[in-house]
């Protein structure tokens, strides 16, 4: 593919981004991952969930950088794991060579499933069944000037702890509610806040 020069670190750096996979119907998830300066690409999948069924050895997916906090509220937050929903529509989406990513990102990575892996991970917050990808990445594109969201963005760091509160527990689960009321408390106002808002009150 024809495109802009690709923009992100050669160096193994974490990311949170959307990785599109294809099953029944297209799947997006919002995910960690680790780029290596080796083209690979490493991340754990949380079990069980569609992402997971979809990434089996040879699939193929994207993984993509934004800095659109709606895309990434759509890949997080909306469907979760709900059969035959489409997080992202197909007007926001391109196809091609049996990929599909997001119009709205800024890097895009296109990627081979290559070795799978799964463990039960533990932190402070419950027990999780992980499904470790390790994926070739094949090419990459870049669609647009920008920087994308990172950890130490309020209102993706709250997307991202809303993920784990079904998971967690207890205490745990009240700790982690804790912390996302916290965040909301500090982020500025805007749309995806109340959103988000009504997410925690479900």
């Amino acid at each position: 593919m024809n495109g802009k020069k690709s923009n992100f670190d050669k160096s193994t750096t974490r990311y949170e981004g959307i990785l599109i996979s294809l099953g029944e119907v297209v799947n997006a998830a919002a995910i960690g991952a680790e780029i290596k300066s080796s083209r690979r690409i490493c991340c754990e999948i949380y079990m069980p969930s569609d992402t997971a069924r979809n990434l089996e050895i040879g699939a193929k997916f994207t993984y993509s950088l934004t800095d659109s906090h709606h895309l990434f509220y759509n890949a997080a937050l909306t469907g979760r794991n709900e059969l035959g929903f489409q997080e992202i529509p197909d007007e926001q989406i391109y196809r091609k060579e049996g990929f599909v990513y997001p119009k709205e990102a800024i890097n895009v990575f296109f990627c081979k499933v290559k070795d799978i892996s799964k463990k039960k991970c533990k932190d402070e917050f419950g027990t999780a069944e992980i499904k470790e990808i390790e994926g070739k990445i094949k090419f990459d594109k870049k669609l647009k000037d920008g920087s994308p969201l990172a950890r130490g963005d309020q209102l993706l760091d709250t997307m991202v702890h809303l993920t784990r509160l079904d998971l967690a527990e207890g205490k745990e689960k009240k700790r982690l509610r804790k912390l996302i009321i916290k965040l909301l408390k500090s982020a500025d106002e805007s749309p995806i806040k109340e959103k988000l808002k009504k997410a925690l009150e479900k």
